[in-house]
């Protein structure tokens, strides 16, 4: 395990598609601390739920995928051995994430 840093690039709760067949949504604490981002319960919690290794990320933000999965301000993380479908509270918070998590990708 990576210990817990307060260094870290962006913080914040995010809801993650947890159940693709119920639609189920999880609310979790994300530290984004390259090169992972670090899956919390809670903001409190020292001992992280998962780790999303961040190495050759590509993030999309379709709104396709927003109606189809009924829930907004919604994107997807591919990284190079798994997909993550989150959503951000609203709009502003989705940008910020988007930025943070892929540099290179163009704002719509």
């Amino acid at each position: 395990m990576i210990p817990r840093s307060d260094s870290a690039t962006k913080k914040g709760y995010l809801f993650i598609l947890t159940d693709a067949s119920q639609n189920v949504f999880e609310k979790r604490w994300f530290v984004l601390k390259r090169p992972y981002l670090h899956m919390y319960s809670q903001s409190n919690e020292v001992d992280e739920i998962g780790i999303i290794a961040l190495s050759a990320v590509h993030v999309e933000n379709d709104p396709h995928k927003e109606l189809l999965l009924g829930k907004p301000f919604t994107f997807t993380l591919f990284t190079s051995s798994n997909s993550h479908a989150l959503a951000a509270p609203n709009l502003k918070e989705k940008h910020s994430w988007v930025a943070k998590l892929d540099p290179t990708h163009l704002s719509s």
